[in-house]
């Protein structure tokens, strides 16, 4: 599933809670907010687990050096994604 396909259905969920609609513009603006969150909490996750990883594994190590890295390539991947909804 896309996050922006997430962050729209949110948007959308959020005005239909709200006892006003909210304009296309507004939608808009929520979508943003929610997408900027969802990157925030996808950087902190993806921070975490680097931390782990490292902490577990001895950082000369190839594997180490290889996990980090591929978590670093998904987190790029995620936030060019999130990055697309603006």
């Amino acid at each position: 599933m896309k996050l922006k396909t997430v962050a729209k259905g949110a948007a959308t969920d959020i005005d239909k809670a709200l006892s006003a609609s909210l304009s296309k513009e507004e939608i808009e603006r929520v979508t943003g907010i929610i997408a900027e969150a969802m990157e925030q909490a996808v950087n902190k996750v993806s921070d975490r687990s680097i931390e782990l990883c490292i902490g577990h594994l001895n950082p000369n190590t190839d594997l180490a050096h290889q996990i980090q890295q591929d978590i670093k390539r998904k987190q790029d991947t995620i936030i060019t994604n999130l990055n697309s909804l603006r």
